[in-house]
């Protein structure tokens, strides 16, 4: 998965990428724990999410690797993923 780290580290209002990362474990483990196992296709199925500006930079870089996968949003989160997916 592609990241856009520094903006993700401002969104959450951390002091340091290795706060989110013990945070996420956090997150991820008290999830486990709950009921309410379900997946978020947005993440499981994008190549990236992030900003708009972030994930049409990775569909650049890409260079044709991400055929079939467009940039579609709104709003503050974006992701790349397979044209007309309902994310």
């Amino acid at each position: 998965m592609v990241g856009d780290y520094d903006r993700l580290v401002d969104i959450l209002g951390m002091k340091s990428y290795e706060a989110v990362k013990q945070n996420h474990k956090l997150w991820v483990d008290e999830e486990l724990a709950s009921d309410r196992k379900q997946r978020e296709e947005k993440w499981t199925k994008s190549v990236a999410v992030g900003s708009k500006e972030f994930v049409e930079s990775v569909h650049i870089n890409l260079d044709g690797r991400a055929n079939g996968r467009k940039v579609q949003g709104r709003e503050v989160t974006y992701q790349l993923a397979r044209a007309f997916q309902n994310l």
